[in-house]
């Protein structure tokens, strides 16, 4: 009998197409990069902009 599974899908390859941001460099210090990327689960990006969103909302 032949296999009638799908293959899984594949994710694209390479940044979104449009991920609604302005691509920035950005220079930290060791502290504030360590921070960042804790804030982020590992992902200083994701850290630096819930650290924005923290200090917006005070």
């Amino acid at each position: 009998m032949p296999d009638t599974k799908q293959p899984p899908e594949k994710r694209p390859v390479g940044r979104p197409a449009d991920v609604g941001g302005k691509r920035v460099q950005v220079y930290l210090d060791a502290e504030s990069l360590a921070i960042a990327a804790k804030l982020g689960n590992g992902n200083v990006s994701d850290g630096i902009r819930k650290a924005l969103k923290q200090a917006a909302e005070r």
